[in-house]
């Protein structure tokens, strides 16, 4: 044998993936872009072999898994915290100490006990030594909701729901008003507001 090409054989068939053909899949793919291999390859009466070249390699599509976010913001959302991120950003250009004035506040879950991680559980160990031991726990399924707010210093109010409690618009402006008059806070602004007088 003389010739380097490759002969006729049985085996893979060759590739029938045409414009047309690429075309359709990738239509249908951006259509549904959960669709399998196999009901794409059934939907348009195509070998399996040849939507998965199609769509690997020449449309060079890839199967990922959706990231977590922790709210679906619409359209007015996202205008509205792009300006006051855009406010706040030249106010803190202006003002060096502007950031030291914010006061964030959120909620959280806090379990009755939550269990170390493996990290946390890891221990020195000797060759000689028998390996450590540790049983099997689970997050508490008690919890409590815990409202926190915190500043550049430090945290200066945590105030947890109580029992058959809700929070609506009534608790916040009772855990606003804590905030305000709770003696922590006050201490830890008296700085800030020294600063402030001094500048006026």
């Amino acid at each position: 044998r003389e010739s380097v090409e490759d002969e006729a054989r049985s085996g893979r068939p060759i590739s029938t993936s045409t414009a047309e053909t690429i075309d359709a899949v990738e239509k249908l793919l951006r259509s549904d872009r959960r669709l399998k291999i196999r009901e794409m390859a059934t939907k348009l009466d195509l070998p399996k072999t040849t939507v998965h070249e199609i769509v690997h390699e020449k449309l060079n599509f890839r199967k990922v898994c959706a990231r977590w976010v922790p709210k679906m913001l619409i359209a007015d959302h996202k205008t509205k915290r792009m300006r006051i991120s855009i406010e706040h950003l030249n106010r803190a250009r202006n003002d060096e100490s502007f950031l030291d004035h914010l006061i964030t506040g959120d909620e959280t879950w806090v379990h009755y006990s939550t269990p170390y991680n493996k990290r946390d559980s890891m221990t020195w160990k000797h060759p000689e030594s028998p390996v450590p031991k540790k049983f099997k726990q689970t997050i508490s399924s008690k919890k409590v909701m815990a409202t926190v707010f915190w500043d550049a210093q430090g945290i200066l109010l945590i105030k947890f729901l109580s029992k058959n409690e809700i929070i609506n618009a009534d608790r916040y402006i009772e855990t606003l008003k804590k905030l305000k008059e709770k003696n922590s806070f006050q201490e830890k602004r008296t700085i800030t507001l020294r600063k402030c007088e001094t500048a006026a």
